[in-house]
C-alpha cells in the first residue's frame, strides 16, 4: 500500500487518451459532486437503474463531467481514480475495478472502511499493477468543496483538450 504518495501536478492532467485535466470517479455522489471539476470523467452504478439513471445523468452534466455508461468506459486510459462508492462496495468496486486499471495507476481510496477492508483492497488494486492509496476525507466536503482540489490543482486550462462524453439515455 502507497504511503505518503503525492502525485505530481500533472498527475491529473494526463492519461493515454490525451485527455488533459482529468481525473476518474468511480461513484458520484455527494462527494464526488464536491471533488469533480469540468472535463474529469465519472461512474456510478445509479446509471444502472431506471429509478436513479436520470439524476445520476443531471448530476453528471451539472458537474460538467463526461458521465461514463460503466467502469470500463470511465476507467479506460484512466492515470487517477478516486473511488468514492458507498462503503459497504468500496471492497467490491476495488475487486471488480482493479482488472480494468491502466498499468500504474493510481487509485485513491476515498472510503472510511475498516483497515482490514482497506487491506483487501490494496491487495486487489496492486495485483493489477495499479497503485493504492489510502485517502482520509478529514472535514465536510460540502459547502466549501475543500481539500482535494487545493491540493492536486485546479482543472486545467480552457484551451487543453477535455475527456470525451459519452452520451446518456
Amino acid at each position: 500500500m502507497d504511503q505518503g504518495i503525492e502525485p505530481s501536478e500533472n498527475a491529473l492532467r494526463e492519461s493515454a487518451d490525451g485527455d488533459a485535466g482529468c481525473a476518474t470517479f468511480i461513484g458520484f455522489g455527494e462527494a464526488g459532486a464536491a471533488f469533480a471539476r469540468p472535463g474529469d470523467r465519472a461512474f456510478d452504478s445509479k446509471t444502472d437503474s431506471p429509478e436513479t439513471a436520470g439524476a445520476t445523468w443531471a448530476s453528471y452534466s451539472r458537474c460538467g463531467v463526461a458521465g461514463c455508461a460503466s467502469a470500463r468506459e470511465a476507467l479506460a486510459g484512466a492515470t487517477v481514480v478516486l473511488s468514492l462508492v458507498t462503503a459497504d462496495r468500496a471492497l467490491a468496486a476495488a475487486e471488480a475495478d482493479a482488472v480494468l486499471l491502466e498499468p500504474g495507476a493510481l487509485w485513491l481510496d476515498m472510503n472510511s472502511v475498516a483497515p482490514g477492508t482497506k487491506r483487501a483492497a490494496a491487495e486487489a488494486i496492486e495485483a493489477a499493477g495499479g497503485r493504492y492509496t489510502d485517502v482520509a476525507v478529514m472535514s465536510p466536503v460540502l459547502p466549501a468543496r475543500r481539500g482535494l482540489a487545493g491540493r492536486f490543482g485546479s482543472a486545467a486550462p480552457p484551451s487543453a483538450p477535455r475527456c470525451r462524453s459519452s452520451q446518456g439515455p
